[in-house]
């Protein structure tokens, strides 16, 4: 998880401190998550408490050519209808460049038009992990920061593909996790194509394509087209049911 906080000023990074619009901050904005977004209504003790133990991304505006820089919220107080926080930068890490944050967007859970709001939000990705993979960071120095690096402490930081899989059952597909792709678990019915049809074309509009394991026939077991569409997709959406109620 991690914060992201977008500026229209050039100088907003530029210090310790600054002001957010409350009515842009977490707790009110769009590209929060409901359910975060709720977690974090009105900014109590153990809300901010818990927005201080999480990474953050400061970026601007793609209007504002600067690039942007992962640090630490200290404080957030509310101020009237602002909100101010304190904030520092991780030193020693590299910053992301316009171009870099943009290209990563769908893992970052960036969808079009947020780089050109102003805007804080929360979002359900591990920073530290798709930086690491996308070659904005390098683990080893990271590693090299020790104890320095308040990132590393989060945790996993290699690419999903590395990681072991259990049970053994099943075959590791070759290749990396795809950033686009989507994994539709529902029955095979007729009656569930337009439902289907309707998935797809939410996730074209969101850039993204999606899958299910009936139009793949790579494998002899159907089992593991489904354990591979899965295993290569950056998110999947399961539909236990034809009832319309579920």
């Amino acid at each position: 998880m991690y914060n992201l906080l977008i500026a229209a000023q050039d100088d907003m990074w530029s210090g310790t401190a600054c002001e957010f619009q409350r009515s842009r901050s977490v707790n009110e904005y769009e590209y929060t998550d409901e359910d975060l977004a709720k977690k974090y209504k009105g900014l109590g003790k153990e809300a901010v408490a818990a927005l201080t133990t999480i990474p953050c991304v400061f970026g601007y505006e793609q209007g504002i050519k600067k690039s942007a820089r992962i640090g630490w919220l200290k404080t957030v107080k509310l101020r009237g209808e602002n909100v101010r926080l304190e904030f520092e930068f991780e030193e020693g890490l590299p910053a992301i460049s316009q171009a870099k944050l943009k290209k990563l967007a769908v893992e970052l859970d960036i969808t079009s038009g947020e780089l050109n709001r102003t805007y804080w939000a929360v979002k359900d990705i591990n920073l530290l992990q798709v930086l690491v993979r996308g070659s904005v960071l390098n683990e080893d120095d990271l590693k090299k920061r020790g104890k320095d690096s308040r990132l590393l402490q989060l945790g996993q930081t290699k690419p999903i593909s590395e990681l072991k899989v259990r049970p053994s059952i099943f075959r590791v597909p070759a290749g990396k996790v795809e950033a686009d792709l989507v994994s539709v678990m529902m029955p095979f019915e007729a009656q569930l194509s337009k439902v289907f049809e309707t998935i797809k074309s939410a996730c074209k509009d969101a850039s993204l394509r999606c899958q299910r394991a009936d139009n793949i026939w790579n494998e002899t077991e159907v089992i593991q087209d489904v354990f591979s569409l899965i295993y290569r997709s950056r998110r999947s959406l399961i539909r236990r049911s034809i009832d319309p109620r579920f």
